[in-house]
C-alpha cells in the first residue's frame, strides 16, 4: 500500500507514518531530531518544449529518458560532494522541476545554475523519437450493436438457428 511519496508527500500521511515507525523502534521525537540534519534546498523551474518526453523512475528520482540528460545530472553532482538533485518533469505544465539540495545555499545556486543551464543548451526542444500512431479506420464500428455479423446473408434467422445449435 502506498501511504505517500517520499520526495514531496502527503504531511498528514507522513505524520502518521513517522508515529507508527518511532513507535515500532521505540524512539522519540528529540532522538529522531538528532539523527536529522537539515539541508538547503530549493526547488526550480525549466521550460521545455514537450514535458511527456521525459520520463521517470517510479520514485521520481531519477531519469530513464532522456538517459544523456540524467548521465549529465550525475556528473555535476559527482563534482559537488554532499549535493543531491533530480529532475521530473510537471504533471501539468511543459516544465521540468529541479530539486537540488546541498551542504550550504551557495552550492545549491551553483549545482542549480548548472543542471539549468543544461537543460536550456541542451534538452530545452527535446523531443523522444516515438512511434508512428497506427492508422485508425474511423468507420469501424464501436459498439457491439452497431455490427451486423449477418451482413450478406439472406435468410439471416436460419444463421442465427445454426450458430445456436453450434
Amino acid at each position: 500500500m502506498k501511504i505517500s511519496n517520499q520526495t514531496v508527500g502527503d504531511g498528514i500521511a507522513n505524520i502518521l507514518m513517522m508515529e507508527a515507525i518511532l513507535r515500532d523502534l521505540d524512539m522519540n521525537y528529540q532522538q529522531v531530531r538528532e539523527l536529522y540534519q537539515e539541508k538547503p534546498s530549493k526547488m526550480y523551474k525549466a521550460i521545455v518544449e514537450d514535458r511527456a518526453s521525459f520520463k521517470v523512475t517510479k520514485n521520481e528520482l531519477r531519469l530513464t529518458e532522456p538517459e544523456d540528460l540524467q548521465n549529465d545530472i550525475d556528473k555535476i553532482l559527482k563534482k559537488m560532494p554532499g549535493s543531491r538533485g533530480f529532475v521530473r518533469p510537471s504533471g501539468t505544465e511543459d516544465i521540468l522541476r529541479l530539486y537540488v539540495e546541498s551542504t550550504n545555499h551557495k552550492e545549491v545556486d551553483v549545482v542549480a545554475d548548472r543542471i539549468l543551464k543544461l537543460i536550456e543548451n541542451k534538452y530545452k526542444d527535446y523531443r523522444a523519437m516515438t512511434e508512428p500512431e497506427p492508422e485508425v479506420d474511423l468507420n469501424w464500428p464501436r459498439r457491439a450493436e452497431e455490427v451486423d455479423m449477418y451482413a450478406g446473408i439472406e435468410d439471416k434467422e436460419a444463421a442465427v438457428e445454426v450458430k445456436e445449435d453450434t
